[in-house]
């Protein structure tokens, strides 16, 4: 099925799986059309994900952050099909493309650049509170970034309009004198007897919330293991796709 450029199972936002003439054919519906306007904001706009997600929206398609980018990297939305069975291999689908893929490879083309003057990095100690500090006008997480040109790092409000932009090294320091009201002045002996219970407090606390992750996890392998079979079935034409819309 798969190697045929047929979809196994329930395709992506923007899509219909419907039944003509007794076949089954994915088409692009309302949705779709809509999305198809987010691929071109970017190409034609550069709009930040944020801003993607917000126009979205105003349309009447609400989705989170990370949703709309993974989107505008689905090879789907321009006809070709990705899927873990085919082992990495890239191929046409029998679907219409939303967009065409010349479009696709412009919108990732711009994903994929650091623009601006400045880079983004996950992980770094030079700005380590980046998500813990929060913007004092709009309340959202404060991101970091260098400015290559002065080698300087600051930490900025990803809200649009919000202009808070404030450099890392004054606010270490004023966190540095925050954490000093917390010193506590004991004795190494009773200071080791307040580590003890904290972590002690601690695990209690969270016990119930680690136990509960596990049998989250346990579930989602099962379900994964599940879909992986089913869609192994599919693949060998045991079942039809309409059996398990719903999943």
């Amino acid at each position: 099925m798969l190697l045929q450029g047929n979809w196994p199972t329930k395709p992506p936002l923007g899509y219909n799986s419907v039944n003509v003439n007794g076949k089954r054919t994915i088409v692009i519906n309302a949705k779709g059309k809509i999305l198809r306007q987010a691929f071109l904001w970017k190409a034609q706009e550069n709009l930040t994900c944020k801003a993607i997600r917000q126009r979205l929206a105003s349309n009447g398609i609400a989705l989170c952050h990370q949703r709309v980018a993974d989107i505008l990297r689905n090879p789907f939305y321009c006809g070709l099909i990705v899927h873990r069975m085919l082992d990495g291999a890239i191929l046409p689908g029998n679907h219409e493309g939303i967009i065409s893929k010349e479009l696709f490879l412009q919108v990732n083309g711009i994903l994929a650049e650091t623009t601006h003057g400045y880079s983004i990095k996950e992980e770094n100690d030079r700005i380590p509170l980046k998500r813990f500090l929060h913007c004092d006008k709009c309340s959202q997480p404060l991101r970091g970034y260098i400015v290559k040109k002065k080698n300087i790092y600051y930490y900025k409000c990803s809200t649009i309009g919000c202009r808070t932009n404030r450099n890392a090294n004054v606010l270490h320091q004023r966190f540095v004198e925050i954490l000093e009201w917390f010193v506590l002045d004991f004795p190494v002996d009773v200071l080791h007897l307040i580590k003890q219970q904290a972590i002690v407090n601690f695990n209690q606390y969270s016990r119930g919330y680690v136990e509960q992750q596990t049998v989250v996890k346990q579930n989602y392998m099962e379900l994964q293991k599940k879909i992986v079979r089913l869609e192994e079935r599919l693949i060998g034409e045991e079942i039809r796709a309409n059996s398990i819309t719903g999943i």
